[in-house]
């Protein structure tokens, strides 16, 4: 194996974490905006990515969906703005979250 080459990866391949330039990273706290089956709720989100990217994120969108009362799903996607329109930022992604569910 040589030098940057990871175990398990084809002789000549560098590992992609060799690639990534750590301090163009950036990350940020922003507001959680959640409507979906179980009411209202109200939280905050940590999203990681490039520096310019993470610039444009005003907030998180939570999408819920839920098929036959067998699978229930938590959409979160990173947006620029702050209203209904949702404006996805590429590139960014959500790494934690802090939620708060508000009983109706």
């Amino acid at each position: 194996m040589a030098a940057g080459e990871a175990p398990g990866e084809a002789p000549g391949q560098a590992s992609a974490s060799a690639d990534v330039n750590w301090e163009r990273q950036d990350d940020k706290i922003v507001p959680i905006f959640s409507i979906g089956t179980t009411g209202v709720s109200i939280g905050t989100a940590r999203v990681s990515g490039p520096k310019t990217e993470v610039a444009k994120v005003k907030a998180v969108a939570q999408v819920e969906a839920e098929f036959r009362n067998v699978l229930r799903a938590h959409i979160y996607v990173p947006v620029a703005t702050i209203s209904t329109k949702l404006d996805r930022v590429q590139g960014v992604s959500v790494s934690a979250l802090i939620d708060y569910n508000l009983p109706l």
